[in-house]
């Protein structure tokens, strides 16, 4: 811990324009930015034990972004495909959080805010027979996102973006008794 933490506070502003051109349809467009004071984040220290995670406070910060979401039936332009529906969703963020001056030397003293990622995408294609079956594939990617900071002669600590595939099947096999199957990180090494 840190008895020295103060709490972290944001105002946060955000405005969302939503459409539903259909029953279970929403096209949707948002904006959003965020004022952090004193925002709380995980700090990579030497110890004599090795090093450690330490929280502590940062000066200020901001984050902003945009966000769009499409939730549609391909059946409208083509009635065979009305068992289908596609759901998507994506952020694109712009993030940056300024350290307090200090004698010891970080890896950074402005970096984005820690654990956000720049990109979000989500999509995700949905197949349904009322009470039968629902089979879903999703597609998520993340980019890249700041984990740690790091004090010299300490790195910040980046995950790197990545993409993965979800699949899941929920069947009703006989009366009923359903099935459920899922399946995650099916293209991940």
């Amino acid at each position: 811990g840190n008895p020295d933490l103060e709490r972290g506070l944001l105002d946060n502003y955000d405005v969302r324009f939503e459409a539903f051109p259909g029953l279970s349809e929403v096209m949707a467009v948002g904006v959003f930015y965020k004022n952090l004071r004193q925002p709380i984040e995980r700090v990579l220290k030497a110890g004599s034990t090795g090093a450690l995670l330490v929280p502590e406070n940062s000066a200020e910060g901001r984050n902003q972004g945009i966000e769009l979401e499409a939730r549609v039936g391909p059946g409208r332009v083509w009635s065979p495909l009305s068992r289908f529906s596609i759901n998507s969703n994506a952020s694109l963020i712009s993030s940056k959080v300024t350290l307090y001056p200090t004698l010891s030397r970080t890896g950074t003293t402005e970096h984005p805010l820690q654990g956000q990622a720049d990109y979000l995408v989500n999509v995700g294609l949905g197949y349904l027979i009322q009470g039968r079956i629902d089979a879903t594939v999703m597609v998520h990617a993340i980019g890249t996102r700041l984990a740690a900071l790091g004090y010299d002669p300490l790195p910040d600590i980046y995950e790197q973006p990545y993409t993965t595939v979800v699949a899941a099947l929920d069947m009703m096999v006989f009366c009923n008794a359903r099935l459920k199957l899922a399946g995650r990180n099916l293209v991940r090494p």
